[in-house]
């Protein structure tokens, strides 16, 4: 029996997050699509197919070598894009404190209320039941996405992601 490899599933680092948010860009124009697409759900196959790229896994493997994105299976991972904190995520330690949890939790289920209604529910209720620091990234990513791609949102989601950075960062400072 032939055993077939289970395609690569990425998620966004901090870095990633901030990268998609920030004003000015960094990556060219086929690796931020790339990103943006990464979502913690999409594999490296899907990705490619949706972007017709045929160069996906050196695509994503680069990203992931700039500390965009991350292998959530790799023992190696990196959950927060900031060196200090990386050693401690791949030894299965949580990097943030209840504090900055709870601070990132309530920046999203805020504006979630406040922009996206109803509309928002489900990953309102993802993020109230977010345990871990990989599943606050994985939520940020989402609602990010979410908030840039309403009406409401979309002219406070950069400023309210610079909040959740600063409130990532809070935690090596």
């Amino acid at each position: 029996m032939i055993h077939q490899k289970t395609p690569t599933i990425y998620q966004k680092t901090a870095a990633g997050i901030a990268e998609i948010a920030a004003a000015e860009r960094k990556l060219n124009f086929r690796q931020r699509q790339a990103l943006i697409l990464v979502d913690g759900k999409r594999n490296i196959d899907e990705i490619a197919v949706f972007l017709n790229q045929h160069n996906m896994p050196e695509m994503l493997i680069a990203l992931e070598q700039l500390g965009y994105i991350y292998n959530p299976a790799s023992p190696a991972r990196q959950i927060i894009a900031y060196p200090s904190q990386a050693a401690e995520s791949a030894n299965g330690v949580s990097v943030m404190s209840e504090a900055q949890v709870q601070s990132i939790k309530d920046i999203l289920i805020h504006s979630i209320d406040q922009h996206l209604g109803i509309m928002g529910r489900s990953l309102k209720q993802k993020i109230e039941a977010a345990a871990t620091d990989e599943q606050i990234i994985a939520c940020s990513s989402q609602w990010h996405m979410a908030m840039r791609e309403s009406k409401l949102g979309r002219e406070v989601a950069g400023a309210l992601m610079e909040q959740v950075q600063q409130t990532l960062k809070a935690g090596i400072d």
